[in-house]
């Protein structure tokens, strides 16, 4: 099968074969595979669980073109084994693949026409078993603008469909694209006039290296960005900040917006109101629910939240029935609609929409959640039932289990702890571990940590057990994304040993993260967790109107 120039044909998912020739059994392994380290682990995984095997013979291809191979006859005689394997490889076309084929012998010397044709049979049944698929070679571009020209970046992202691998909007905005290495010229050009900075790294994303890099330093930053920094060295306090930047609203866009005060007065507020939800304190007041993508738990309980507490709920859970369907711009979305309310509660996309919210909005503006970046009302109904599971916030052990990488739930619950003295464990495998950037926040205030692969270890001295799931949609490689999407799984045995008083948490949804049997153990607390989301969501809107009692 020939492809073109900017794609490739790869194994998608793992996949097993068995071949017998007199008595002789060949066990057949195809994997999707990115580096040679993934190689190595794969190997050594089949060598130590058939040890007992006569040989582990295998070959491999790895580039989009295939150039980088290797073929092991592991004690065959020469050419026998690897060759063929690698021969069944290069006959399909495909690379970014392993082949091992594991040799129990029978008995019966199969020769040397024999053995070659049993290894060839064997390798070719590992790929008629695998699924076959056609991946294209993108090159991978990093930009940073103002927001100023946000919208017009945002257009050109619709029109050309890039991957969207991560975006950020605070400071300055940023995003990191991927796209097909024919169309990389075209999106370069027509990024290069609204960019403060284009950078392009290499074409293989498993291994990326800058090739061009363009800054434009005399671009405006956001005002955000000027009066953050201000703050930030001192020269502004906080409550200046506020005042001057928001004219004097409070805004929720991140935990750190924030004081160890602010936290502990939502806490007693949502206590509260978990006594007495039916206070009519929101009575006359119109809150805006703006979801530009689907929530479930977040959505409804910030709409059950106000309508408790006696306020209405306009807006819109999809943008299809809107005129950003028409190609109303999001600056003129939120104009708008702050002219009709007194609070906005919005979730969208893309990183640091909430904060460029909050600078134009007339009206206070909760973010609920954008992007990969922030959600602050899952972080204080995290803390809330962190407190309530508890009796404090104090000085307690946190194990966080499975994507630290790309999770903004245990980012921002990490930032937030970090006023309670607390201890973490982190878990998670070497691809999805704690950014160094959380790392080094704790490490400058002296907060102890520590991080492992074994989870069981981790959780019999914790006091709370915070699961994630894996987000299949952060991976621009399927491969990677299969490779550890199980690689933790809480079950109900492994809660044996665990402190009487620890608690299980979740942000929700749960893929397959935490097994059904741990739901009936009392140290499940994530179904809790959601209906403390109610309180904690009365309090945070309530305290930034001001009607809080």
């Amino acid at each position: 099968m020939e492809t073109p120039s900017d794609s490739y044909l790869t194994i998608e998912a793992p996949a097993e074969a068995l071949y017998k020739d007199k008595g002789s059994r060949f066990l057949a392994f195809a994997y999707p595979v990115a580096n040679e380290e993934q190689i190595r682990e794969r190997v050594d995984a089949l060598r130590k669980k058939y040890f007992d095997a006569t040989h582990h013979c295998y070959a491999w291809r790895l580039g989009p073109s295939g150039d980088s191979f290797r073929a092991v006859d592991d004690g065959e005689p020469s050419s026998t084994a690897g060759r063929p394997i690698l021969g069944q490889m290069l006959s399909r076309n495909v690379t970014n693949a392993l082949i091992v084929v594991v040799r129990y012998f029978g008995g019966t010397k199969l020769g040397v026409p024999g053995l070659i044709a049993a290894y060839r049979e064997s390798a070719a049944a590992a790929l008629d078993a695998s699924s076959v698929v056609e991946r294209t070679v993108d090159a991978v571009l990093e930009i940073g603008f103002g927001y100023l020209v946000l919208n017009d970046v945002m257009r050109i992202v619709k029109e050309m469909q890039p991957q969207v691998l991560a975006q950020r909007f605070d400071n300055a905005c940023t995003m990191t694209l991927a796209i097909r290495s024919s169309a990389e010229e075209l999106l370069r050009e027509r990024l290069a006039d609204r960019s403060e900075r284009l950078c392009v790294t290499g074409t293989d994303a498993s291994e990326t290296h800058e090739r061009d890099c363009r800054y434009a330093p005399d671009r405006e930053i956001s005002a955000y960005g000027r009066k953050r920094s201000l703050r930030e060295e001192g020269i502004l306090s906080t409550k200046d900040y506020y005042k001057d930047l928001h004219m004097g609203k409070k805004n929720l866009i991140s935990i750190t917006d924030f004081s160890q005060e602010e936290i502990l007065k939502i806490m007693e507020l949502a206590t509260r109101f978990e006594a007495d939800p039916h206070r009519q304190v929101l009575a006359g007041k119109v809150i805006a629910s703006l979801f530009f993508e689907p929530s479930t738990r977040t959505r409804l309980s910030f709409e059950s939240a106000i309508n408790h507490l006696g306020g209405r709920v306009i807006g819109f859970s999809e943008t299809a029935n809107t005129s950003v369907s028409k190609g109303e711009t999001f600056h003129d979305t939120i104009m708008v609609i702050s002219n009709y309310c007194d609070l906005i509660v919005m979730r969208h996309s893309i990183e640091g929409a909430a904060r460029y919210a909050s600078e134009i909005s007339k009206v206070p503006v909760v973010n609920a959640g954008d992007g990969a970046n922030q959600h602050p009302s899952q972080t204080l109904l995290d803390l809330y039932s962190i407190q309530k599971t508890q009796g404090t916030l104090d000085g307690l052990h946190i194990a966080m289990v499975g994507d630290l990488k790309y999770g903004r739930t245990v980012h921002s619950l990490l930032q937030a702890m970090s006023f309670f003295n607390p201890t973490f464990t982190f878990v998670a495998p070497d691809e999805l571990k704690m950014p160094d950037e959380y790392k080094l926040f704790l490490d400058e205030k002296g907060i102890p940590y520590t991080e492992t692969r074994n989870m069981e270890e981790a959780i019999d001295s914790a006091d709370i057990v915070y699961m994630t799931r894996v987000q299949r949609e952060r991976f621009s490689d399927p491969m990677e994304y299969e490779r550890v999407k199980n690689v933790y799984v809480l079950r109900n045995s492994m809660l044996e040993r665990t402190k009487p008083n620890m608690r299980i948490l979740h942000p929700l949804p749960r893929v397959g993260e935490i097994d059904p049997d741990v739901d009936r153990n009392p140290k499940a607390y994530y179904f809790q967790q959601t209906e403390n989301g109610v309180y904690t969501r009365m309090a945070i809107i309530s305290y930034l109107l001001g009607v809080a009692e």
